[in-house]
Formats: structure tokens, sequence, C-alpha cells
């Protein structure tokens, strides 16, 4: 099999971060659509949005072995935009900043992407 090209280390790394953004702004919106009112069609909607964020965390992850050769490497991945996303994401829906150890953990996760993407 030839060498896999970066576009596709690129296309996997996209998938993920789109898969994981998706899943974690169903999770936070449906969490503050719910302190509202809990409802049926809501929860289908974000129901629909996870599947379609799932099935491209399984892109990511089955594009992610096959190009970059390590289960490890894709998980940091994934484990790394889990932990940049969700405060973002967070913030943008409850207007609460991070505490210290948030901050810290992003920063310190940040890192660890950068450091598993380039050494």
């Amino acid at each position: 099999m030839a060498h896999p090209t970066i576009a596709l280390k690129f296309i996997a790394v996209i998938a993920l971060a789109l898969g994981e953004s998706l899943t974690i702004y169903a999770e936070i919106s449906a969490a503050k659509e719910s302190v509202k009112s809990l409802n049926t069609p809501m929860l289908f909607k974000k129901l629909l949005l996870m599947i379609f964020a799932g099935a491209l965390l399984l892109i990511g992850f089955m594009l992610g072995i096959t190009s970059f050769d390590s289960i490890w490497v894709v998980s940091v991945i994934s484990t790394t935009l889990m932990l940049l996303v969700e405060p973002i994401v967070a913030y943008s829906f409850f207007k609460i900043l991070p505490g210290k150890g948030t901050t810290l953990g992003l920063i310190f996760g940040s890192a660890g992407l950068l450091c598993t993407l380039i050494l």
C-alpha cells in the first residue's frame, strides 16, 4: 500500500474535529435547552446530530489509523480536540469562564496535541 499523504491525515483530523465539535455542541445545547423544558422533538434533533457526529468520528478514526499508523496518535488527537472544543462551546452557551485548573488543562492539552503531531 502506498504511503498515506498529508491530505489523508488532514482529512482525518478535520473529520475528528467536526465530529467532536458536533458531539459537544449536541450535548451542551441539549443541556441548555433542557433547563427550559424536556421535550421529545428536541431530543430527536440532538439524536440525529449525534448520529451524524458519530459517523464523522468513525470516519476520522478509520482514516486516522490508516494514515498515522497508530491508534495512540488518533486517540490523543481526538481527546485533545474534546479538551479544546468543549470549553469554547460551554462558554458560548453558558457565559461562564473556566477556572485555573481548566485553563491549565487547555494549555497542557494543546501542548500535548502539538507534540503528538510534530514529534
